[in-house]
């Protein structure tokens, strides 16, 4: 599945249900660090998180920003498993 996941207090199995996305292709995703900044990239989107800065993730595609989330924007309601996780699709 093409798509990012933000997960709190990971380590529980999966249970689903999970969904493939028209179009997705598997291993398109790749994962670069330049020093404390992490960023993860598909086609022209990219996810970008500074571990030095106050938690914060930006969305762009290309040079322009898309959207961002700073640590009050990102929420974990329980799942019926009573796991804590958010998680953010964008479809391909």
């Amino acid at each position: 599945m093409n798509g990012v996941r933000v997960t709190h207090r990971a380590g529980s199995v999966r249970r689903g249900p999970e969904y493939t996305l028209p179009g997705a292709q598997p291993d398109v995703g790749k994962v670069y660090r330049d020093g404390a900044a992490v960023e993860l990239s598909a086609g022209e989107l990219s996810l970008r998180v500074d571990t030095s800065r106050p938690w914060r993730m930006e969305f762009t595609a290309g040079e322009q920003m898309l959207t961002s989330v700073g640590e009050r924007g990102t929420g974990f309601p329980p799942t019926p498993a009573g796991a804590l996780e958010a998680g953010f699709t964008h479809p391909a």
